[in-house]
């Protein structure tokens, strides 16, 4: 499975970096992204983890389990937020310990395939004190074949017990006139509107992206 456009555009060196642990196995139960939601910590966290599940597995196979993936269907993928509330219709301020309670339950089940499982834990500083501690005794003896990707944009929200179990990796604005030309590249847009959309997004990518895709959004922000 060769990497995205995206990642390897955006991030050389985080791919390149990943490359080198999944093929030499080498791979950290537990990382720490850390920028701005916009960054597309969550795509990278994402490409990432298929390409660690489906590193050795035959092509009829891999072919399958992209296509889960991809739908959000993966058996073993589990994504922890903020949930909705339907009372306030706004997310919970925080993630619960009954969440992660419930992470833990679902973690320690037999993997499908034997294939590793993924937890990715979107806004990580915004788990509470319990929930938070709740987390840190399942880094501290994570399940094997179990790998986390914890993504925030506030290590002051987090506990440094926490913060210590991960290996942090920073993620950092792009230049404007990349942005652009990624844009150009990938969406055939007119080079005007790459521009002003690459200006307006202040080098955050998934941000550009959106712009692109709604234009109302784009429209209703500059």
């Amino acid at each position: 499975m060769d990497w995205s456009k995206y990642i390897s555009y955006f991030y050389p060196n985080i791919k390149d970096y990943f490359d080198k642990l999944i093929i030499n196995k080498e791979v950290n139960h537990a990382y720490l992204f850390i920028g701005h939601v916009d960054l597309g910590l969550f795509r990278v966290s994402k490409e990432i983890s298929l390409r660690l599940i489906t590193q050795d597995l035959e092509d009829v196979y891999k072919k399958k389990i992209i296509q889960q993936f991809n739908k959000g269907i993966y058996p073993d993928l589990y994504i922890l937020k903020r949930e909705f509330n339907e009372k306030t219709k706004k997310n919970n301020q925080n993630i619960s310990i009954e969440q992660v309670r419930k992470l833990k339950d679902q973690v320690l089940h037999k993997s499908f395939l034997n294939l590793p499982k993924i937890i990715i834990i979107k806004e990580v500083e915004r788990l509470n004190k319990d929930s938070a501690n709740a987390l840190l005794k399942i880094l501290e003896e994570p399940p094997a074949n179990t790998y986390f990707f914890l993504l925030t944009d506030n290590l002051d929200g987090l506990l440094d017990t926490i913060i210590s179990r991960c290996q942090s990796i920073r993620f950092y604005q792009q230049p404007i006139d990349k942005v652009r030309d990624y844009l150009l590249s990938e969406y055939q847009t007119n080079n005007k509107l790459a521009t002003n959309i690459a200006h307006l997004s202040a080098g955050l990518v998934e941000r550009a992206i959106i712009y692109l895709e709604d234009e109302e959004k784009y429209k209703s922000d500059i």
